[in-house]
């Protein structure tokens, strides 16, 4: 008989953990400690998990997925880091300088290849990070999933890549394929105005056409692709889609999860791929937050989710107060966080009041624990108080109590001597 209550003590023991909303103290997110949640059992047979910000220029969101980030690293078998940022610039940039240790964490800081809104002082302790893993037997590798480009100079190297995967190509498929000083031109031109709201020529866009389907027929002839091959089919998809904006027939969400399908399929089999990017991207159904009218074109996440199941899991993090942006520009740029009645952020800041905190939504007790107390909105998306369908619109909340705004003195102080050197040469 005392042994039939033992057993019924650590069963109730078992359920009473799972099933709390897991709150998180500032010593442990400080040091990435995060064993007290349920998260790593969460995780256990999770391929891709997706780290969502509801807005972009948000200080201790960016923090507190690089805090997450070291934890599903060292804890939960994650191995890749991917942004929403280039594939082809990330990819380079991190075989070329990451892997061989020619940059510093300011250097990457500065000139890393991933997108302006995350090149700040609160990124410095990941770029850190990434650094010192390279050294070790299990570096954790950097790499993109967007399907655009980031044209910075003359010196850009798209055209020789490209050119030298249409020479392996032609001799692998046995193609005659052609290129001139016109495509280059075409293909350089589109890496140029990729970020901007000027269009692809379109004659430019008709040799590329005419090349990329050249280069499709011929791809087609190669039975088994090896991850060359299979990486330049992709980026031939992501230019095609890039300059398709001019038609208004791109597809970004979809070509970003074709290009996150090949990371896990192809380029990485064996590895867990954690996301950086915005929660709209990631979400499995974008119609689980109730706007106004039914959305027709879906997420990266959706594709995500059809291919690969419970294996995707999307984290959106959740801040309940406090000021986003960066100082300056007459105050355009700051904007103010307040959850509202109703919502997440304010449940579990009047009931709990953390100092951060996981939520498992594919835990029961937590959604029979959200739905009791009337919880129905979010400040998930562009920090907006969204109505949302809070037991599946995400798998998992990470609550943040204050936001805060970005730093740049490590970046202005890195030009700062950059130029002052250049000056006393």
């Amino acid at each position: 008989m005392k042994r039939i209550n033992f057993y019924w003590i650590i069963y109730f023991i078992t359920v009473a953990c799972y099933a709390q909303i897991n709150t998180i103290s500032k010593q442990d997110f400080e040091s990435s400690n995060f064993q007290n949640t349920v998260l790593k059992n969460d995780l256990k047979e999770v391929r891709i998990i997706g780290l969502g910000e509801p807005a972009h220029y948000m200080g201790n969101t960016f923090v507190s997925k690089i805090k997450l980030i070291k934890y599903l690293h060292e804890h939960c078998d994650f191995d890749v880091i991917a942004f929403e940022s280039p594939m082809y610039d990330l990819d380079k940039y991190y075989i070329e300088y990451i892997k061989t240790n020619k940059v510093n964490a300011n250097q990457f800081l500065a000139a890393g290849q991933v997108s302006n809104i995350w090149r700040t002082d609160d990124m410095i302790e990941l770029f850190k990070y990434i650094l010192e893993t390279q050294k070790t037997d299990r570096p954790l590798i950097y790499e993109g999933f967007d399907e655009s480009l980031f044209y910075n100079n003359v010196n850009y190297t798209i055209v020789d890549d490209y050119n030298t995967f249409i020479k392996k190509l032609n001799i692998e498929s046995d193609s005659k394929i052609q290129t001139d000083s016109i495509f280059d031109y075409a293909l350089m031109d589109t890496a140029k105005k990729c970020y901007y709201f000027n269009k692809v020529n379109p004659n430019d866009t008709l040799v590329l056409y005419n090349t990329f389907k050249q280069v499709s027929n011929s791809l087609d002839k190669i039975k088994s692709k090896d991850v060359y091959f299979l990486f330049w089919e992709r980026m031939t998809n992501n230019i095609q889609s890039i300059y398709r904006k001019n038609y208004h027939l791109a597809n970004r969400d979809y070509e970003m999860a074709k290009n996150l399908s090949f990371l896990a399929n192809h380029k990485y089999p064996n590895k867990k791929i954690m996301l950086w990017g915005a929660t709209m991207h990631f979400l499995e159904d974008v119609n689980k937050l109730y706007f106004k009218d039914k959305v027709n074109k879906q997420s990266t996440g959706y594709y995500i989710k059809k291919e690969f199941g419970d294996k995707y899991y999307h984290l959106a993090f959740i801040p309940a107060k406090g000021v986003t942006g960066m100082k300056g520009y007459l105050g355009l740029m700051k904007r103010k966080v307040k959850a509202k009645k109703g919502s997440i952020e304010r449940y579990i800041l009047e009931k709990y009041n953390p100092y951060a905190a996981f939520i498992s939504i594919r835990n029961e007790p937590n959604k029979t624990e959200l739905l009791e107390n009337n919880v129905s909105k979010s400040l998930l998306v562009g920090l907006k108080q969204y109505n949302v369908d809070i037991t599946s619109v995400v798998d998992g909340f990470f609550y943040i109590k204050e936001e805060k705004l970005l730093q740049y003195n490590i970046l202005v102080k890195y030009y700062e001597d950059l130029k002052a050197k250049e000056s006393h040469k």
